[in-house]
C-alpha cells in the first residue's frame, strides 16, 4: 500500500472499531469468555498499542535512525505481515505487560474510545509528513515481529485492531449464543 492509502485504510479501520464499540450495550462491553478480555479491555489494549506507535512516528528521520537503526531489506506485503502475526499468535505469542489492559471495571470506554480516535487522527498527520522511502526505510521494535518498518508496522496496526474487532465478535456472539 502506498502512503495515501495506508492512511485511509488506517483511519477507517480504527474509525469502523470505535464506532462498533459506541454501539454496544454496556453488558456487551464487559462480556468476556473464561481468560478472554472483554470489548473495553481490547479496546484499551489497542490504545495501549496505538500510542507507542504515534509517539514513533512523531520523531524525526533522524532520531528513528538514531534509535532504532534503518531497514536491511525491503518491507514486507501486508499479506506477509499477516501471516507473520497469525504464525506468532498461533504459536502462542501475546501481548506483552505494557500493553495488557486493566481490569474490566475500571475503564471507562468513552474516554478509551476517544484517546484511541486522537492517537489515530495524530499518527495520520505524522504518516503524512513521511516520505514513501522513509516508510521502507527506518524501522521500529515489536515485541511479537521483531524489527519492523514503518510501512509493516502500518500495516501491523491495521491488521491488530481488525484482530481484535473479530475478536469482540466472535466473544458476544457466545454471549448470544448462551443466553438462548
Amino acid at each position: 500500500m502506498q502512503k495515501n492509502e495506508l492512511i485511509e485504510t488506517l483511519g477507517n479501520a480504527y474509525d469502523d472499531f470505535t464506532q462498533k464499540l459506541s454501539t454496544y450495550s454496556n453488558d456487551e462491553l464487559h462480556f468476556s469468555l473464561q481468560g478472554k478480555w472483554s470489548a473495553v479491555q481490547q479496546a484499551l489494549h489497542l490504545y495501549k498499542s496505538v500510542r507507542p506507535v504515534r509517539f514513533a512516528f512523531l520523531l524525526s528521520v533522524f532520531f528513528l535512525k538514531i534509535l532504532f537503526g534503518k531497514a536491511n531489506r525491503v518491507s514486507k506485503t501486508y499479506d506477509e505481515i499477516l501471516a507473520k502475526y497469525h504464525k506468532q499468535l498461533s504459536n502462542g505469542g501475546s501481548a506483552s505487560t505494557p500493553f495488557i489492559p486493566t481490569k474490566d471495571e475500571n475503564i471507562k470506554t468513552q474516554k478509551v474510545l476517544q484517546a484511541i480516535e486522537t492517537n489515530i487522527v495524530s499518527l495520520k498527520r505524522s504518516i503524512q509528513k513521511k516520505t514513501e522511502n522513509d516508510l521502507d526505510f527506518y524501522i521500529l521494535p515489536h515485541p511479537l515481529l521483531g524489527k519492523i518498518t514503518l510501512r509493516e508496522m502500518l500495516y501491523f496496526t491495521i491488521i491488530h485492531v481488525k484482530h481484535h474487532q473479530e475478536n469482540i465478535i466472535i466473544q458476544l456472539s457466545e454471549m448470544n449464543d448462551s443466553t438462548i
